[in-house]
């Protein structure tokens, strides 16, 4: 019985032809040419597979062997994360701030939020209050309809962090504001909706999840009308007045 066990869907074809050819230790270049692989291809695949945890390198006097894991090394592969193209991953501030600027300038579609109280505290450690100001004036200017959901302390705690400019833009803005007890948004986290994407961001660590599939999409469409249906419904205008 091998000692070796690898999940065959879990690989495209050309990735399990090097898997194949790892079953004795080899060099990249020794890889692509029992392969039939451009070398490039090879190093790609090769890095992949070690951030899975089913390879490693080592070197052996002047040359680097790449070697497969036996499987009390490594978790069965069933148990490594896959990847897909239905996700993007923004794991820098200046890759979310960038993203978030093209966000509002691009869409004109109406969105939701829904806010943890903790967000606010993690944007001033990353985001330059201009930025999240100009950000909340440009969904305004552009007419960017929202739906937020979060307790009254979330809009408290950003105009403590970012100021009242930051607030300001909330008046003339077409926002539909859902309230809601603080014992339910006692997070770090906010979720976005727009047009059949779901966004998860955290900026305390930070990173931002761009999940492009339909059906999670109406699957958190549910959930925030659900809130909104049980929750209460304030003019944002109104509310920052009071």
């Amino acid at each position: 019985m091998s000692r070796y066990k690898i999940d065959p869907f879990l690989f495209d074809e050309t990735e399990k032809i090097v898997l194949k050819s790892l079953r004795i230790n080899k060099t990249p270049l020794e890889i692509s040419k029992d392969t039939n692989t451009p070398r490039s291809t090879v190093y790609f695949i090769l890095e992949k597979l070690k951030k899975r945890g089913l390879v490693k390198k080592e070197k052996i006097g002047k040359k680097t062997f790449w070697i497969l894991k036996k499987s009390n090394e490594i978790e069965l592969a069933e148990n490594q994360p896959r990847e897909h193209s239905n996700i993007k991953i923004y794991d820098s501030s200046e890759q979310i701030v960038d993203f978030l600027y093209r966000f509002v300038s691009q869409n004109s579609s109406r969105f939701q939020f829904f806010n943890g109280d903790h967000n606010p505290q993690h944007w001033g450690k990353y985001v330059e209050t201009r930025d999240g100001v100009k950000l909340n004036n440009l969904i305004r200017d552009n007419g960017l309809i929202s739906d937020i959901i979060s307790s009254a302390s979330f809009i408290k705690n950003n105009e403590n962090v970012l100021g009242r400019d930051w607030t300001n833009a909330f008046v003339d803005k077409p926002t539909e504001y859902h309230v809601l007890n603080s014992k339910y948004t006692n997070f770090n986290s906010q979720i976005i909706l727009q047009t059949n994407k779901v966004f998860i961001m955290n900026m305390e660590k930070p990173v931002l999840y761009e999940i492009s599939d339909p059906d999670i999409y109406n699957c958190f469409t549910s959930i925030f009308q659900f809130i909104k249906d049980n929750s209460k419904k304030v003019n944002a205008s109104d509310f920052l007045n009071n």
